[in-house]
């Protein structure tokens, strides 16, 4: 069988870009069992070059060009008999569109045989982002951009009618592509499993003062990040304060980006700032329980962190929003859903000082992990193996 994905961006085994890593895993996955191809339009730099487990194609962005429209109505594929045949269309079983790629803009002649594993369409979070703002219809750049977001949405949708098979990494956008006429499925995302099945027994050895509370990892900056942390300095801290004082825990923030100009000297002093951590999964090993808020607000989404988290056998605290978009999260099994910041708290000291609850919805998680999350598992649900 062969199979072709097509991506924005090549692969990586960096952690700090997931959408890089989780291609790269399955693909890896892919060729234990088919001939892979990969082609990208973001990654002009990278050459041409057959690679021990898939053949990279090379990058196609000199097709895409700009529609000189009013409004932004993206990108448009040129020569696109020419591209297919480049790209070895008739060759493949399946095409795999994989997250957000601009692939999806191309009209390709055999609609039949692609697949999407999609992430949030390029118009969402500025949907959100818009309808979030209290009387933004008052404003007529606001009024445009909305009917310009509506438009970009309708020709989104009109196209994945046509695939063969769609999925979805988030729950809440599959059921939003259904309710536009979308055959449309959730399949969760994935992640790669760094650490060994010795976890627990390695946890175990590890010495250390505090219970350490890990509240967030990537760019401080992006848009989910910056909901979850200012939830947390606001309605979380507060609570927290006294068992930092009491060195009973260590709260930790990890990921590059300035919280320095966004808070007080102190709210700072009460959690440890390690910006950019060059072995995130050592760090990931030393934390005992993980801290999510990003979902708490008009900001849905599902995190490849989790799947990440859940790998390395530890709890993880997240907002009941996260369980919209990420069904496979059960609260009390494997992880810890809250109603409120009151909740939050809470289940928090429970995983502080309970460390029998605490073993036990870690190993849960690392159950999921291995029966849903594990590349393994994705790759053949995708291609229906």
């Amino acid at each position: 069988m062969k199979i072709l994905f097509l991506a924005s961006n090549f692969i990586s085994k960096n952690h700090t870009v997931s959408h890089e890593l989780v291609l790269g895993s399955l693909i890896r996955e892919c060729s234990n069992f088919c001939d892979v191809f990969l082609a990208t339009t973001h990654t002009p730099d990278i050459k041409k070059k057959k690679y021990s487990y898939f053949d990279y194609l090379g990058d196609f962005s000199h097709y895409l060009k700009k529609r000189k429209q009013i409004f932004n109505m993206e990108y448009r594929f040129e020569k696109e008999r020419e591209l297919e045949d480049v790209l070895k269309i008739k060759e493949m079983d399946y095409v795999i569109l994989f997250w957000d790629t601009y692939f999806d803009l191309l009209n390709f002649q055999n609609k039949k045989k692609v697949i999407t594993y999609s992430a949030k369409p390029r118009f969402s979070n500025a949907k959100s982002k818009l309808k979030s703002q209290k009387f933004f219809f008052l404003n007529i750049k606001n009024i445009l951009n909305f009917l310009n977001i509506l438009l970009l949405e309708k020709m989104h949708y009109s196209r994945y009618k046509k695939f063969y098979r769609n999925f979805n990494i988030c729950n809440i956008d599959s059921l939003i592509a259904q309710k536009n006429g979308v055959k449309c499925r959730y399949l969760n995302n994935t992640w790669p499993n760094f650490f060994s099945k010795n976890i627990f027994s390695q946890r175990k050895k590890i010495k250390r003062k505090y219970v350490n509370v890990l509240v967030n990892i990537g760019n401080i900056n992006s848009t989910g990040n910056q909901i979850g942390i200012k939830y947390f300095f606001d309605n979380i801290l507060p609570f927290l304060k006294k068992d930092i004082k009491q060195k009973k825990i260590k709260v930790i923030f990890c990921g590059s980006g300035d919280l320095f100009s966004k808070y007080t000297k102190d709210q700072l002093k009460y959690i440890e700032i390690k910006g950019f951590v060059k072995d995130l999964d050592a760090e990931i090993k030393e934390s005992d329980i993980f801290l999510l808020c990003n979902n708490v607000g008009y900001h849905y989404g599902g995190y490849t962190r989790v799947a990440y988290f859940m790998s390395s056998g530890a709890p993880l605290i997240a907002h009941k929003n996260l369980s919209k978009s990420m069904p496979e999260l059960r609260h009390n099994y494997n992880c810890m859903l809250s109603e409120n910041k009151f909740d939050m708290y809470k289940y928090l000291k429970e995983l502080i000082e309970n460390k029998r609850l605490r073993n036990e919805i870690s190993a849960n998680a690392l159950r999921t992990y291995s029966e849903i999350y594990a590349p393994k598992i994705v790759i053949k649900k995708l291609l229906n193996e």
